[in-house]
């Protein structure tokens, strides 16, 4: 399991700051590839947040959660598959990506929300049927169309796994989400 990091921490190290707060932060303009190794079960809360010139992540078969902002504020992220033992992504693990293009969730279960705000060339998401909990306090941002891998379309709820859809923020809008 990777360390977790608070916004704070991570913040203060991406203005410089705080140096050495995320062991890698010092280099965080020059790093464009990340490999998470075998081994690792857990990435940990803002592990890989603020990496600008992030463009291509590899997760190793052993990782089971993404923590909070874990990938956040990385501005070249084009692309991330998901190995399939990912099953939970946590809080705003990809928020904040700007050119964030594609995304394979793969047997992703429980999708916090605000992963993908923040994520404007995100057009398009395909929710596996693996997914049981969607946490719907503006999950998914601006994605202008949610596609669910199930063939099955009824309103929101169309995964046979799904078991339901949390609602955190009473004031958040999931009226984008309603295409299906």
């Amino acid at each position: 399991e990777m360390a977790d990091y608070t916004y704070g921490q991570a913040y203060a190290a991406y203005i410089g700051e705080s140096a050495f707060v995320i062991p890698w932060q010092n280099y965080r303009d020059m790093i464009t590839k990340v490999e998470v190794g075998s081994g690792i079960t857990r990435i940990g809360n803002f592990n890989f947040a603020f990496l600008n010139n992030l463009k291509e992540v590899k997760i190793a078969n052993t990782v089971k959660e993404l923590g909070e902002d874990a990938f956040a504020y990385c501005g070249n992220l084009e692309k991330i598959s998901l190995p399939d033992s990912v099953k939970k992504l946590d809080f705003q693990a990809f928020c904040n990506c700007p050119n964030l293009k594609e995304v394979n969730l793969n047997k992703v279960e429980y999708i916090c929300e605000q992963n993908f705000w923040g994520c404007p060339k995100l057009t398009r998401i395909t929710i596996p049927e693996t997914v049981k909990i969607i946490e719907t306090g503006d999950t998914f941002g601006p994605v202008c169309d949610i596609k669910f891998k199930s063939s099955k379309a009824p309103e929101f709820t169309p995964c046979p796994t799904l078991i339901q859809l949390k609602k955190h923020n009473p004031y958040s809008n999931v009226s984008y989400a309603k295409k299906v």
